[in-house]
Order: structure tokens, then sequence, then C-alpha cells
């Protein structure tokens, strides 16, 4: 059977070659997606890299402005395109010379190509260009940064001590490192104040939703315990009232470098991250490491500021013989079975028992 052209009346051989009552290229000169605007306005934050979709505000996990803006004009592109089922691929193409030129137009000429299946096993490529006008526009949460306002506070604190420089400053590079990775969903100034006091960190931000989100983290990777309240900020306009969310987060009492006591055994606390506390036995020195939610129930803890320095002057076969650096008091104890070596300056501490007991890794 063969099969004309309705437009060209051209004689169709194939079956294939035949769609839509058109010939190939018939089809391809009268299909165009025309729902596609011959102008489309891009919103986007200066500060954040944020664009704007109707009301919302839309964090790429993107970095690079360019594609962040082709990212932006490609979703709608597709949304309005996606009633069609028989498009495979839409790409869209910047008509620049150079990517120079991204920061220094408003208006960008853009080309979107549209692969189009015609029928099983071939496609057709239609291309249709328009132009972008991108807007800078900041958004609400940069706005409440530049101004200072807050909606919620994160409050850390310590269980029966404050908390050191050295924690201070880890916790405020984890959560400015979180917030500087895009993929976390959270605005580049979501924290708009740090307040450091005698008592721990008080931090500020222009969101509720990223307070709550990074609070969520921290209880998970530093093992606090927490507690979340409301406090009145006010009223608006309207005269309603407003409020503040106050997140409350507690460390533990002990820290890196503190003695533990564990099923009955003494360890030297390493390290605490990603919700686990890396725990050495003084006794072996061999590692494990246990979940932070049992390592809350600990309770016989002994600061490192307690511990002190010991010489080694003689190993006999099953004894050592210490001198403590700071009084010169001998001691005997009991060999530990780690390696140690005559004129070693090594840490230690008295037990409750009046037992001394040597700390491996803290020569």
């Amino acid at each position: 059977m063969d099969w004309i052209c309705s437009r060209c009346g051209k004689l169709i051989l194939k079956r294939e070659d035949y769609y839509s009552g058109l010939c190939i290229d018939c089809y391809k000169e009268a299909y165009t997606p025309s729902q596609i605007p011959n102008f489309l306005d891009i919103i986007i934050c200066p500060h954040c890299l944020r664009y704007k979709v109707k009301e919302r505000w839309v964090t790429s996990k993107l970095t690079d402005f360019s594609n962040i803006i082709l990212e932006a004009a490609g979703n709608y592109v597709n949304k309005t395109l996606s009633h069609d089922k028989n498009i495979v691929e839409v790409k869209l193409i910047p008509r620049l010379e150079s990517e120079d030129e991204w920061g220094a137009k408003s208006q960008i000429p853009v080309s979107v190509m549209v692969k189009h299946k015609i029928n099983e096993g071939k496609h057709i490529i239609v291309q249709h260009s328009f132009i972008l006008n991108l807007h800078s526009n900041i958004c609400p949460d940069c706005a409440k940064s530049h101004r200072g306002a807050y909606q919620a506070i994160i409050q850390i604190r310590a269980k029966n001590r404050q908390i050191s420089e050295e924690e201070q400053g880890q916790i405020l590079n984890f959560i400015q490192d979180l917030i500087r990775k895009t993929h976390t969903g959270l605005p580049e100034h979501a924290l708009t104040k740090i307040k450091q006091t005698h008592k721990g960190l008080d931090l500020y931000f222009s969101s509720n939703s990223a307070a709550k989100k990074i609070s969520t983290i921290i209880v998970t990777e530093f093992g606090c315990s927490h507690k979340s309240s409301e406090k009145i900020a006010g009223r608006d306009k309207s005269g309603r009232t407003q409020f503040k969310i106050v997140y409350s987060l507690r460390l533990p009492d002990f820290r890196p470098g503190d003695i533990i006591e564990w099923n009955g055994k003494n360890y030297l606390l390493d390290n605490i991250s990603g919700g686990k506390a890396r725990i050495i036995d003084i006794s072996t020195d061999q590692k494990t490491t246990i979940p932070l939610s049992e390592a809350w129930r600990i309770k016989s803890i002994i600061k490192k500021e307690s511990f002190m320095k010991f010489l080694i002057i003689a190993i006999e076969d099953n004894t050592v013989d210490l001198m403590n650096s700071k009084t010169y008091e001998v001691y005997a104890i009991n060999k530990p079975s780690w390696t140690i070596k005559t004129g070693m300056e090594v840490y230690g501490f008295i037990s409750k028992n009046g037992v001394i007991s040597l700390i491996p890794q803290l020569k």
C-alpha cells in the first residue's frame, strides 16, 4: 500500500516514513513545540543562587551559575512539554560566544533541541529558539539574613561543664560545611548570627526549617540530647502572636581525651563523630566504637585535666617502675600489654581504688 503526503503530495512507499498524514520532511517542518514561549523570565537570588518557581524558591544541587540558569529554564520547558508522551529528550543550548557573557548579559538566547519519537525506532530532532530574561531578586531568607532577622535559635550547651573552644570550633566548622554543601537544601545565608557565650553557642537562623534540619543532624553527629520550645516574639500587623523556636541541644559531659568506664573496663574516648564514639581499651590498646546513645549512659568519667605524667624508669617481667614527673614519687604497677620502653614519658591516672593506670596513645 502506498501513502501520499497531504501537504506536499509526495508518494510514500514505506509505512514508517508516513506519520499523521505527512511525510517525515513535512512533519519535521510542521511539528513545533509551540508551548515554549519566545521569552522566558528566570528570577535568581544573587546571594544563594536559588531560583524562583511560581512562589517557591528552589535550591539547585549545581554550583555553577550558568548551569543553574539552564536547570531553571529546563524545568519550565520540560513541564510545558510534559503532555507530549512522544518526546524522548529535551536539551537547552545557550547561544553565547563565551562563558564570560553569562554574568554580563541579562538576556540569553537559547536553542531548545527536542528529540521526538514518530514511530518505533525513528526520531526527529526539532529546534526552537527563545530568549532567557535573567532577573536578580534577593530571596526572603537572604533578606532576613542581611537584616539580622531570625525565626529560630539553636542553643548548644554541655552537661555539667562548659564547651571548650576546640569543641565550639569543631561544631561551627561542621555547621558551615553543612550549609555550603548544596545537596542539603539549606540556604547559604540561613545562619544569620553566631553568639559565643561562656556557656556555649547560640546560633540564629532566618529559617525555622533550616534550624530544625541542622539541629537534627547535630544531634546525630555529636550525640546531643535535645528538646524544642516556643518563645513569644511579639505580634504581626494583623495582631497574631508570633513565635520563635528554640532548639536546646546538650552535649554529653564527656569529651575526647577523657577516660570512660564501659562494661566494667576503662577506655580512652578517642573521637566522636557520625553518632558514634571511638574508644580505646587502655589495658590492651585495642580500638572499638560504640553508639553515642549507649555512651550517654556512662557515669564513671575521668577528665583529661586530671591526668598525670609519669617517667618509666625500669621494666621487669611483669612490673613497671614509674616516677611522677611532677612530685618525683616512685610507683610500681603491673606491666600493660601494649609496648612501653624505659625512659618513655606516658600519661596516667589514679583510679578510685588507688591503682595507677597508664594511657596508650597519649605518650
